[in-house]
């Protein structure tokens, strides 16, 4: 069920207006260019985890997966304009998603410089206060602030899922 939601929610994103931009970008402005740097915490209660897995999609197609062994922050860098889906799979807490939209409506340049974007990841236990049909929803949106003219998290998913 759970693989059926994610599915699912790659898709709807692959097909919302909202962020189907990525799709509709001339070829010629598609940019291979690393554009952002993310560095992640997983944690619980405030502590660091470790023996984690990592699974990476760019517009909906699995492209990397890692294990992390270490306590230490994670690093990830992504090109310009694509849509990629971050999940976090610890044993005994639940699978955390958080979406990277590296869409940037200005012009990008050979010589663009990597912007960079930290976040720390709280674990929920399997037994948490999550609202029941919302497991599967991210925990999270990093995206390109025009006005702030930086990357930034949008926290709606998890405000809205939880019961805190």
């Amino acid at each position: 069920m759970k693989k059926l939601y994610l599915i699912l929610w790659n898709l709807f994103l692959l097909q919302s207006p909202i962020i189907s931009h990525s799709n509709t970008i001339k070829d010629s402005t598609r940019a291979s260019l690393r554009i952002l740097e993310i560095e992640a915490q997983l944690t619980f209660d405030d502590v660091p985890l470790s023996n984690y897995s990592v699974y990476i999609s760019c517009n909906g197609v699995l492209t990397d997966s890692i294990y992390v062994r270490h306590t230490h922050p994670v690093y990830f860098h992504f090109e310009a304009n694509d849509i990629y889906t971050i999940i976090f799979r610890k044993k005994g807490f639940l699978d955390k998603m958080v979406m990277v939209d590296t869409y940037m409506k200005k012009k990008l340049t050979k010589n663009q410089e990597e912007y960079t974007f930290d976040f720390d990841l709280e674990l929920d236990p399997l037994a948490s206060h999550v609202k029941s049909g919302y497991e599967d929803f991210p925990a999270g949106w990093v995206h390109f602030d025009s006005k702030r003219k930086d990357f930034e998290m949008s926290k709606n998913y998890y405000q809205q899922t939880h019961d805190d």
